[in-house]
């Protein structure tokens, strides 16, 4: 798994890809690191567990790796111990007790720090900080906070372990569920507007004409009009005439104009007969309701013609995602995860199919140690300062990762029991096997 090199210059890369990978420390000697006096250290096997009493040293022993290789931003207030000018630590880092580049610190009260890294050729880096800021990763420093980080945290964690990155395959996913949100609200809307209804095939498509009966009822309505007008005329007439009878006299004249003309309207009248509209009103309305059943019948063909569309986009949406989410699963599956059984989706870490939180503390305790050695490929090495939490059973799982990663554990744990390689007190090595 490459180290992370982003933004570095070509020649700092160059010196990265040359270190020999696996390294661990194979000397270690520090002074004035806090509580710590002086010590020399050449520890043996894959986890060195630091012991002693409290308000010793042994947190100090661990700080002097931290100081050397994390850089002045992981430094305390005070780093040096009271009393003394400067504090000095130096760090072999190799294999099988070989030393392949050394890391030497110096700091002194003033703050004046001076940091030098050297190949086993004697070859001095010019850009020491740099390179160890790039082959130590945080886990090195507290590989138990794997497991404590937030989901996001975890999942980048992995991401930069396995070299995955599904930001593109992320963003399409991203857009198709958008979009399939959008489709399938219109897809519930639609079904319901057609749910329980059928489009009949025994009605046309094209509503029918209604001119010539119209044009027909018109031509009714105004002889019916005209003969009404009549029968209004003659009553007027036969009430004129009346009128008219009563001054016989003085009106001769005008009534026999009015008689001729009653003549003449009584003529007409009986030519003409009132004509019954009421066929024509009947299949106007029967027309109209063919023409709603049309109307609604084809809307209804284009709601099922829309929902057949829209359901097409939908499936091919589904199908989409489905696509996306095969080939993030396929692509994890071949990944290089530190630990059997590790993935991670969008939502986090996952273990054997189950959150990274549901696992038991073994199991999170095994992941994060191997995900401590795979962030870390050149420099193997993880400081465990909450060594007393772990029992004996925990103690000896780490240790085997430590084995089979290649790689090197430095456990602070209080108390001076078996399992302790080293005890510190009063800031000296007291003992050392």
């Amino acid at each position: 798994m490459a180290n992370n090199t982003d933004n570095l210059p070509a020649s700092v890369v160059r010196d990265i890809e040359e270190l020999p990978n696996d390294m661990v420390i194979v000397a270690l000697d520090a002074e004035n690191v806090m509580r710590l006096r002086a010590v020399s250290i050449k520890p043996n096997g894959n986890m060195v567990v630091v012991g002693g009493n409290n308000a010793q040293g042994k947190t100090a022993l661990l700080t002097s790796i931290y100081y050397a290789l994390g850089g002045k931003k992981v430094q305390c207030k005070e780093p040096i111990r009271r009393g003394a000018e400067v504090m000095r630590t130096r760090v072999a880092l190799g294999r099988d007790n070989t030393e392949e580049l050394i890391v030497s610190l110096e700091e002194n009260k003033d703050g004046k720090r001076q940091i030098t890294l050297m190949g086993a050729n004697g070859h001095v880096y010019s850009s020491p900080q740099k390179i160890l800021d790039a082959t130590t990763g945080s886990l090195m420093f507290d590989p138990l906070a794997f497991a404590n980080a937030d989901p996001k945290t975890q999942v980048n964690m992995a991401r930069e372990v396995t070299g995955l990155d599904f930001t593109e395959l992320d963003r399409q996913r991203e857009d198709a569920f958008t979009e399939r949100t959008v489709v399938n609200r219109t897809l519930k809307s639609l079904e319901a507007k057609v749910r329980g209804r059928t489009v009949r095939d025994d009605l046309p498509e094209r509503p029918v004409e209604t001119g010539s009966i119209l044009v027909q009822m018109r031509e009714a309505s105004g002889k019916n009009r005209a003969r009404e007008q009549l029968q209004r005329d003659e009553t007027n007439l036969v009430q004129h005439i009346d009128d008219c009878k009563k001054q016989i006299a003085a009106l001769q004249q005008q009534l026999e104009a009015s008689d001729k003309q009653l003549v003449n309207i009584r003529g007409k009248l009986a030519e003409t007969t009132t004509v019954d509209i009421t066929e024509y009103e009947r299949k106007l309305a029967d027309i109209g309701n063919t023409n709603d059943l049309i109307t609604a019948n084809n809307s209804l063909r284009e709601d099922y013609s829309e929902l057949a569309a829209v359901k097409a986009n939908a499936d091919r949406l589904t199908e989409m995602l489905k696509k996306i989410d095969q080939d993030k699963a396929a692509q994890i599956a071949a990944a290089p995860f530190p630990v059997p059984g590790m993935a991670f989706d969008e939502n986090g870490v996952t273990l054997n199919g189950l959150p990274l939180d549901q696992a038991s503390s073994a199991e999170q305790l095994k992941l994060s140690v191997g995900m401590g050695f795979a962030m870390n490929p050149k420099v193997k090495i993880l400081l465990i300062r909450d060594g007393s939490l772990l029992d004996e059973a925990s103690l000896a799982l780490v240790a085997k990762l430590a084995k089979e990663n290649r790689g090197q554990l430095w456990v602070e744990r209080v108390g001076h029991g078996k399992e302790c390689s080293i005890i510190i007190e009063d800031g000296t090595v007291l003992e050392a096997e």
